[in-house]
């Protein structure tokens, strides 16, 4: 199984509620503009690759197609199992990369 990460935006189930009152075509508006806002994501993500596994990992991304979110997904766990060693890093495994953001580098 996958992990999943969730985050609370404050007040987005009231801006849900009051962007539904905007008519019937609103959704897939919604939909196609969070699309877009995850293939900004994305692209932003492949312009920051520099190794070859992460050029690889880069490339299994893809943005979903919800009403409620702009999602990103990150590799086939089979054909793409080293897609998440290569985006955050693993002290185990010395041919990743540490992760940019993390605070551990031995």
């Amino acid at each position: 199984m996958a992990d999943v990460y969730n985050y609370e935006i404050v007040g987005l189930r009231q801006f849900q509620r009051a962007l539904k009152q905007l008519g019937e075509e609103f959704p897939e508006s919604l939909r196609e503009f969070n699309v877009t806002a995850a293939e900004k994501i994305i692209a932003a993500a492949k312009e920051r690759t520099h190794t070859r596994q992460e050029i690889k990992a880069a490339e299994s991304l893809r943005a979903g197609r919800a009403v409620n979110a702009a999602t990103v997904r990150l590799g086939d766990n089979r054909r793409y199992a080293f897609a998440r060693g290569a985006e955050w890093g693993a002290r185990k495994y010395r041919q990743f990369r540490p992760w940019r953001g993390n605070q551990w580098r031995s």
